[in-house]
């Protein structure tokens, strides 16, 4: 589970990013990761769990 403080700072740069005219995943991933990184997070990326959900 994410901390609230940890998801209110990711919604306000998704804010930030819409309000740019940022709309594809891509770019719009892009730049959350750029602002977090700037406020001094540490971006990892996880291998892809490709199994299917449980049901």
């Amino acid at each position: 589970m994410m901390p609230a403080a940890a998801l209110a700072v990711i919604e306000a740069a998704v804010e930030n990013a819409q309000r740019r005219g940022l709309d594809s995943p891509q770019d719009m991933a892009e730049h959350v990761v750029g602002e977090l990184v700037a406020h001094g997070w540490t971006i990892a990326v996880a291998d892809q769990d490709n199994r299917p959900a449980a049901a």
